[in-house]
């Protein structure tokens, strides 16, 4: 019964000698269907060919200013006081002026000032500053000669305060052996002088036979004798002179040695970034104080970028770059332009790390992101048009609203564009490998070839806004 009704379906499709009815192979829809397959794989080859895609490196920088930020050490332990917070001394200048030139203040100058150091040294009333976190208002310039810290060392206040007591004691008593000396001297010349005159007479009479020759060697030796006693008594007003002046000199020495150690002055017009130690809080030697910085931190056109020893390889100057602070999602708000200005050699260590960002905290988590991290310096574009809203004056290749602004010491996610190929010149040497036609590479090669084909991948047209 089956084979009758497929003999008749047969026949009704296609009757023997119907020479006018086509046998249907493809119905239009796959004929469609393939006709498309076929054009877009013909747009596939044409873009593996003639197209250039980006091949990029990744990195990670910090929106600040490249080695602006320098940090100030103790040099002596002892108590912080906030000197940038009260009102500065009548002693500073005198401080300075001692520390410039030394030689131009007199002895009693020298002594006046150490008494009034040590006067502030009884009198500390340890403020308490509206800044009392440490961190101070960004925009506020300290001039140049402003005291910012006093390190309050008990070694080197008991040192001065001793030095200038020994100075007192020894300037009383000499004061007094000066005036005894002095008297004392007045009566030997005066001696001295009626002594001389009276050998002087007898000499003459000597010369008319009064006077015998051994009188004459007595009295010779009485004057010869006075006037050993005047010069030991001009010693003696020597010594006392010198030893007064031995005093100030170990004066001037712990004076000096106290403002070298423990005033931190400013060397020119700056910013204090932040406040290590708290107002009145006990520090050692080493002990991070200040970070203070030149000029301002806010919106810097040259910034660092670190990249770990591969990527750097592959970088030079002049290569184009887009940043994007970290909690920012490129794919919203695009990146900041910019280009590679300048290009490290060698990698960064710890404390070169730590120098070019000025902060040890971030210099760590580069440090963890970045193993053997090189320094690349990138200049962000800007542009006064956009200094509105959040775009803080940069160039993006978005012209999206941004959600906020990028801030001061912001991570930066960095990509730069090493180079532009066709697809198909990426994909031909790993069929090569796998097909046995090129030998193996070496490893740090595959990883290259690796990473270049992740680049790939993750490719994406910029975003236009």
């Amino acid at each position: 019964m089956r084979e009758i009704f497929e003999k008749r379906a047969l026949r009704n499709r296609h009757q023997a000698g119907d020479k006018t009815t086509p046998i249907v192979v493809l119905s239009p829809p796959l004929r469609t269907t393939l006709g498309l397959g076929v054009a877009l794989a013909a747009v596939g080859v044409l873009w593996a060919f003639l197209a250039k895609i980006p091949i990029e490196v990744k990195g990670t920088g910090v929106l600040l200013p490249v080695g602006e930020i320098n940090r100030v050490r103790s040099q002596v332990g002892g108590i912080a006081r906030w000197m940038f917070a009260e009102k500065q001394n009548n002693w500073v200048a005198d401080v300075q002026q001692f520390q410039r030139q030394p030689d131009q203040l007199s002895d009693a100058a020298v002594l006046d000032l150490s008494r009034r150091i040590l006067l502030t040294y009884s009198t500390s009333e340890f403020s308490a500053p509206s800044q009392a976190n440490g961190v101070l208002s960004s925009d506020r310039i300290y001039p140049k000669g402003t005291l910012l810290i006093w390190l309050q060392s008990l070694q080197e206040q008991e040192s001065l305060q001793a030095q200038v007591d020994t100075l007192v004691s020894v300037g009383r008593l000499n004061r007094i052996q000066q005036k005894t000396l002095i008297q004392k001297q007045s009566i030997l010349e005066q001696e001295l002088k009626s002594r001389q005159s009276f050998l002087n007479s007898m000499l003459d009479l000597t010369k008319k036979g009064f006077v015998s020759r051994p009188t004459i060697l007595q009295n010779q030796a009485e004057v010869d004798n006075l006037k050993s006693k005047v010069f030991s008594n001009r010693d003696s007003l020597v010594h006392l002179q010198t030893e007064l002046q031995q005093s100030f000199i170990k004066l001037r020495k712990s004076l000096a040695q106290m403002i070298s150690n423990g005033f931190v002055f400013a060397d020119y017009d700056l910013y204090i970034r932040q406040v290590i130690p708290n107002n009145g809080e006990g520090v050692s030697q080493g002990d991070p104080l200040l970070l203070l910085s030149r000029h301002s931190l806010s919106n810097p056109v040259q910034v660092p970028v670190f990249l770990s020893e591969r990527e750097s390889a592959q970088v030079t100057v002049g290569m184009s770059v887009l940043v994007t602070p970290v909690g920012m999602r490129r794919s919203e708000v695009g990146g900041i332009l910019g280009r590679v200005v300048q290009m490290s050699e060698l990698p960064s260590g710890d404390k070169d790390l730590e120098a070019r960002i000025g902060s040890s905290s971030l210099a760590k988590v580069i440090q963890q992101r970045e193993p053997s991290p090189t320094l690349a310096i990138v200049e962000l574009q800007r542009s006064d048009q956009d200094r509105g809203g959040n775009r803080g004056g940069y160039v993006w290749n978005s012209k999206s609203d941004l959600p906020f602004s990028p801030k001061t010491a912001d991570q930066l996610n960095v990509s730069i564009t090493t180079r532009r190929v066709a697809p198909i010149s990426l994909v031909i040497p790993r069929l090569r490998l796998l097909l046995g036609l090129a030998p193996p590479e070496p490893r740090l090669k595959q990883d290259r070839q690796s990473d270049q084909s992740s680049s790939l991948l993750d490719a994406s047209p910029e975003v236009s806004g």
